[in-house]
């Protein structure tokens, strides 16, 4: 590949391509992979991204990998450029390199895949313990569940406003199904207000670990010797470690029509490495029972304006479709959990 065709590569993905001068490495091919892009070199392969949030983030996320990794725990190594920085700063953004993993991503409905993601998830959260971040303030969520809720009920209700009108078939979805959504985030506010979620996060917060916070199923990789590594820390947050874990089954259940049994075996398989809290069941079922789904795509209509309104309105249709599913589920969901843990 010539350097022509390299820098229109790099181009079409969003980068200059004097950000390559920036580091000691002969690139001799390069190609989107997902929405980075791969780098061919003559002493190897890397990652090249561009980083969307602030410096604060990206610098937070940076210490974030540096420390579990320090811990023994398979993340990518962030590459420094010719300058020793690790990362190159150019038209208002972040660029910055890394050592390619290889392994493929996990598929969730292969159970031995799931197993070994869940066990390593609790190995991944021991080595998480004793993080010193740098000051990030949007990083820190400590006991604020309760406060994020409020506050997307409120915009919830705002837009509820906005969805009378009626201009389009999401409106008028949305204005029909909006106050069951409302409706189910106020169970989950309660909750948490009849929960341990304050004492359990003053414990966590004590330990000062944090949460991957984007559990993704092309973020977790498997080698050939069936090592779990986990990659793109931009989402990591000082949470507790019960977010990931509901993040988790949350979107299992999603792909599997609400199957009580496999989030039952998630939790097994996770407590199985690691003792629970008590009462972290019920923290689980306050993060699934609060619709993150339908607020999200209200918040992508509504405020970001995104414009595939049909790609919204099938979104929505399906997460409506799956609401007797999703019903039944959290009917049992607790009590079974519940069980489960103490018999752990």
């Amino acid at each position: 590949m010539n350097n022509q065709i390299i820098k229109q590569e790099l181009e079409l993905n969003g980068f200059t391509y004097d950000v390559l001068s920036e580091y000691n490495m002969e690139v001799i091919d390069a190609h989107q992979l997902r929405k980075v892009l791969r780098l061919q070199t003559t002493t190897g392969d890397f990652v090249l991204k561009k980083f969307k949030l602030s410096q604060k983030e990206l610098l937070y996320s940076f210490a974030a990998m540096s420390h579990v990794k320090q811990k023994g725990f398979p993340v990518p190594e962030v590459i420094p450029n010719r300058s020793g920085e690790l990362f190159v700063q150019s038209n208002n953004s972040h660029s910055f390199m890394m050592e390619l993993l290889e392994g493929r991503e996990i598929q969730y409905s292969d159970k031995n895949d799931l197993s070994r993601t869940v066990q390593s998830l609790a190995i991944f959260h021991e080595a998480t313990r004793g993080f010193q971040p740098p000051y990030c303030p949007g990083k820190t969520q400590w006991g604020t569940w309760k406060g994020h809720f409020i506050e997307r009920i409120k915009e919830m209700q705002i837009w509820k406003a906005a969805s009378e009108k009626q201009e389009t078939i999401f409106d008028q979805m949305y204005a029909k199904h909006v106050d069951f959504a409302i409706k189910e985030a106020l169970f989950a506010v309660r909750l948490l207000s009849n929960s341990r979620y304050q004492e359990i996060s003053l414990y966590e917060k004590k330990l000062n670990g944090f949460c991957h916070h984007d559990l993704a199923n092309h973020n977790i990789l498997i080698s050939d010797s069936q090592q779990i590594a986990l990659i793109d820390f931009d989402y990591a947050i000082s949470d507790i470690r019960t977010h990931d874990i509901a993040s988790l089954i949350l979107r299992n259940m999603k792909d599997s029509c609400w199957d009580l049994e496999k989030a039952l075996f998630i939790l097994k398989t996770y407590y199985g490495a690691t003792p629970p809290h008590d009462g972290e069941e019920r923290l689980i079922h306050a993060m699934i029972r609060f619709p993150q789904d339908f607020y999200e795509l209200a918040r992508f209509y509504y405020v970001e304006k995104r414009n595939n309104i049909q790609k919204l309105e099938t979104r929505l249709i399906g997460w409506l479709k799956q609401q007797e599913n999703r019903k039944s589920f959290l009917q049992k969901f607790e009590t079974s959990a519940a069980k489960l843990l103490k018999a752990l």
